[in-house]
Order: C-alpha cells, then sequence, then structure tokens
C-alpha cells in the first residue's frame, strides 16, 4: 500500500467488484477512459478483476486509490504495457466515484503512482493517450508537472459522429526530481 496525504493505493481485492462494474458501466467513464463501451456484466467483471489479481507475468498493475481514512474505493489507476528493458509502461486512471473529482486527487493518486513506478519498477517513462477533446483531463496532465507531447494520433477515437485525435504524452524520471529518488519506505 502507498500513502500519500490525502489518499492510499492498494491492490485489487475481491470487494471492489461492485465498485468496479458500476465505473465500467458508466457511459461518462467509458468515454473519458477510451474504456470497453458495452455494457459489462457482473459475471464478466468477476472475470476480469481474478485475471487482474492474479496477473503473474508482470506486464500490468492496477491498483484501487482510496481516501486516506476510509476504505471505500473511488478509483482505479493502472501502468500496463510494463516493460522493464526499456523501463517504460502506459498509464491511465480514472476517479470513477463522480463526488470525489475536483478534489485534488488526480494529480496526486499519479504522483504517488510514478514515485512506485520510478523508485521500485525502475521505470524511467510513463506514458498515455488522452484525447484531445478530453479538457479536464488535459488540465490534469499540466497539473502534474512536465509532461511531454511526443505526437498525435490522428482520427484514433470515434463519438459522437466524430473520429478524436489523441496526443502521445509521457513523463520521465528525470523531469520529477521531488519524486525521485524517494524515500518510500525510509
Amino acid at each position: 500500500m502507498l500513502y500519500s496525504k490525502n489518499l492510499k493505493i492498494r491492490a485489487l481485492q475481491a470487494t471492489d467488484l461492485i465498485y468496479l462494474n458500476e465505473w465500467r458501466n458508466d457511459l461518462e467513464n467509458k468515454v473519458m477512459s477510451q474504456g470497453f463501451r458495452l455494457p459489462v456484466t457482473m459475471v464478466q467483471d468477476e472475470e476480469w478483476l481474478k485475471q487482474k489479481m492474479i496477473n503473474t507475468n508482470g506486464s500490468e498493475l492496477f491498483l484501487i486509490i482510496e481516501e486516506i481514512n476510509k476504505s471505500i474505493p473511488i478509483g482505479l489507476i493502472q501502468l500496463t504495457n510494463i516493460d522493464y528493458i526499456s523501463g517504460t509502461a502506459q498509464w491511465g486512471f480514472i476517479i470513477g466515484d463522480k463526488s470525489k473529482r475536483g478534489m485534488g486527487y488526480s494529480v496526486e493518486a499519479p504522483h504517488l503512482l510514478f514515485s512506485y513506478a520510478f523508485n521500485v519498477l525502475n521505470l524511467r517513462k510513463i506514458y498515455g493517450y488522452p484525447l484531445v477533446y478530453n479538457k479536464m483531463t488535459l488540465r490534469m496532465h499540466q497539473k502534474l508537472g512536465i509532461v511531454h507531447e511526443e505526437g498525435r494520433l490522428k482520427k484514433q477515437y470515434y463519438l459522437n459522429g466524430e473520429y478524436h485525435d489523441a496526443l502521445i504524452l509521457s513523463i520521465f524520471r528525470e523531469d520529477y526530481p521531488d519524486l525521485f529518488p524517494s524515500k518510500l519506505f525510509l
């Protein structure tokens, strides 16, 4: 478990199923996170959760976000496509509990994840593909600190009769001296 001032992020648990299923079936969440757009049954999510909890190949990490004094999930944060040789991973997250948005958690939770990725997993670069129309996510990236725009995927995502561009954004370990090296465990 990792802790910051207001949040903790922890491994997935079977009891998270009800929250995950609710978030993964919310159309606004699906569109914001570029998630699977068809309805997801509880059985499908139960299988998905089992697969994520027993992942043994180390290529992905899914974590639950909770407020520090509570044990109720408010979001999900992840690293996928982890490449330990190149030191890279794709990241994404969502504050699934809409009542917890706008509280600064969208900066605090990624900083916890980045610190873990840089200091424990020894990654050097974390990247993502936010959609250009998602202004909230783009503002969040600006608040994170130094984020490099490496490119643009033209007409990558279809929504409401239009194709939308996605940016290729990256975060490098050396741009976050306050997170690396970090004293996570001292």
